[in-house]
C-alpha cells in the first residue's frame, strides 16, 4: 500500500508539471488586443507581448508617442486603426513618434479606407518619427499631409551618449510602402543620416559616425508636392532598394542641394528602379553612392524644367546624376538601363565618377534634353547623355 501511495504521488506531480507547462506555453501564444482612446497620447512601456495588436480608436485626435515596446521577428506588434478612419493633428514635433521600439507594424488597413490613418497638419514637425534606437519597423497605408518638416523620418541621430553611433547600433528592416504623402515642408521621406563620413557633436566636442541601415525597402508610395527631396536615403549600406514609387512636383522650395525626386546619399548602395518622377524642380535621381548599384526602368519627365534660379552655377538639373563620394566593399560598378527620360532641363544622364570599376549604360531613352544645343555647338562630352 505504501508503494502504491508513493507511485500515486509521483504520477500526480508528473501530470501537474506537464499540465502546468502546457498552460505556460498556451499563455505565451495568446495574442491580446489593446486599445488607445481619443485622449491617450503616450504609450510608454505598456505590458505588450509579441503578436499583440494595438487598436487606435477612430476619429480626430492629437499626436501619439510609442516608447519602449517590442514585438519579435516572427510576431511583430501591430498598430492599427479600429474599423474606421483615424485623423491626427499635432502642434508639437510629430504626429506619431517611435522611441526605442522594435518589430513594429503601423498600418491604416483596419478599415475599408485606402489610408485608414491620416496624419494631417503637423504645424511644427514631421508626420512620423522613428528614432531613438528604433529598428525593424513597417509603415503602410497612411496618408501624411501638411507637415512643417518631413513626411516620415527614420533614423537615430548620434548624441554624446554614443548609443546611436556606427559601432553600437544598426537600424534593420525599414519597410515603407503604399503610403500617400503630400504637401510636405521638406523631404517626403528622410531615411537614414545624410552624413556618412561623420557628424560633429558640439556638446561633447567630437565627431562620430552615424549608424548604418541594413534592409531598407521603399516602394509603392505616392509622394506629391514636397518642399525638398521626394525621397532621401543615407547610410543604407546593405540590402536596400527604392522602387515603384510615384513622385510628383518635388523640390518646390528650391532649396539648393536639396532638390531631387530621389537622392541616395553617401554610405548607401540601394538599387533604384520602376519609379515615376514627374514635374519636379530638381534632378530626377541623384546618386552619391558607394557603387554596386542598378538604376533601371525609371520614368522621369520634365526634371528641373520649372527651376529658373538667379545663380546660373546652380541652374543645371538632370534626369539622372551620379557622382563619386566614397566606395565601400569590392563592388564599385554601376548599371543604368531601360530608363526613359523626357525633357530634362540639362543632361538626360550625367555620370561623374572616375573611381568606378565599370559603368554600363544600356537601352536608355533620352528625349529632348535641354543641354543638347549646348553640346551640339561646343562639342560632345563623354560624361553626359
Amino acid at each position: 500500500m505504501k508503494n502504491t501511495y508513493y507511485y500515486f504521488i509521483v504520477v500526480l506531480l508528473f501530470v501537474m508539471n506537464t499540465f502546468g507547462n502546457c498552460i505556460n506555453v498556451f499563455s505565451q501564444s495568446v495574442k491580446t488586443n489593446h486599445h488607445i482612446d481619443i485622449n491617450t497620447e503616450f504609450i510608454n512601456g505598456w505590458d505588450i507581448n509579441p503578436g499583440d495588436t494595438i487598436y487606435i480608436e477612430p476619429g480626430q485626435r492629437g499626436p501619439l508617442y510609442f516608447g519602449n515596446i517590442r514585438g519579435s521577428s516572427e510576431q511583430p506588434l501591430i498598430i492599427l486603426n479600429m474599423n474606421e478612419k483615424v485623423t491626427i493633428e499635432s502642434e508639437i514635433g510629430y504626429g506619431i513618434s517611435f522611441s526605442n521600439c522594435q518589430f513594429i507594424k503601423l498600418s491604416g488597413s483596419g478599415s475599408s479606407d485606402e489610408y485608414g490613418i491620416h496624419i494631417n497638419n503637423v504645424s511644427s514637425g514631421s508626420g512620423i518619427k522613428a528614432g531613438m534606437l528604433t529598428s525593424d519597423i513597417e509603415i503602410t497605408r497612411l496618408e501624411i499631409s501638411n507637415t512643417k518638416y518631413t513626411g516620415i523620418t527614420a533614423k537615430s541621430d548620434p548624441t554624446c551618449t554614443y548609443q546611436a553611433v556606427r559601432d553600437s547600433f544598426t537600424m534593420y528592416n525599414t519597410h515603407i510602402h503604399n503610403n500617400y504623402i503630400h504637401d510636405i515642408g521638406t523631404e517626403g521621406l528622410y531615411i537614414g543620416n545624410s552624413f556618412y563620413l561623420g557628424v560633429n557633436l558640439e556638446d561633447c566636442d567630437t565627431t562620430v559616425l552615424p549608424h548604418i541601415l541594413d534592409g531598407v525597402d521603399i516602394h509603392h508610395n505616392i509622394i506629391e508636392n514636397t518642399g525638398w527631396d521626394g525621397i532621401q536615403l543615407g547610410c543604407a549600406l546593405y540590402n536596400s532598394q527604392i522602387h515603384h514609387n510615384y513622385i510628383y512636383e518635388d523640390s518646390q522650395e528650391e532649396k539648393v542641394y536639396q532638390m531631387s525626386g530621389i537622392i541616395v546619399n553617401p554610405g548607401s548602395s540601394a538599387d533604384v528602379y520602376n519609379n515615376t518622377i514627374i514635374n519636379g524642380k530638381g534632378t530626377g535621381i541623384s546618386l552619391q553612392t558607394t557603387g554596386g548599384q542598378k538604376v533601371y526602368n525609371n520614368l522621369i519627365i520634365n526634371a528641373g524644367q520649372g527651376y529658373i534660379p538667379d545663380n546660373q552655377t546652380t541652374k543645371q538639373k538632370f534626369g539622372i546624376y551620379s557622382k563619386y563620394k566614397i566606395n565601400e566593399g569590392n563592388d564599385s560598378s554601376y548599371l543604368f538601363c531601360n530608363n526613359t527620360i523626357i525633357n530634362p532641363k540639362s543632361d538626360g544622364i550625367r555620370f561623374h565618377n572616375s573611381h568606378t570599376s565599370i559603368a554600363r549604360f544600356y537601352n536608355n531613352i533620352i528625349c529632348n534634353p535641354g543641354a543638347y544645343s549646348y553640346y551640339e555647338t561646343n562639342g560632345n562630352n563623354s560624361n553626359t547623355g
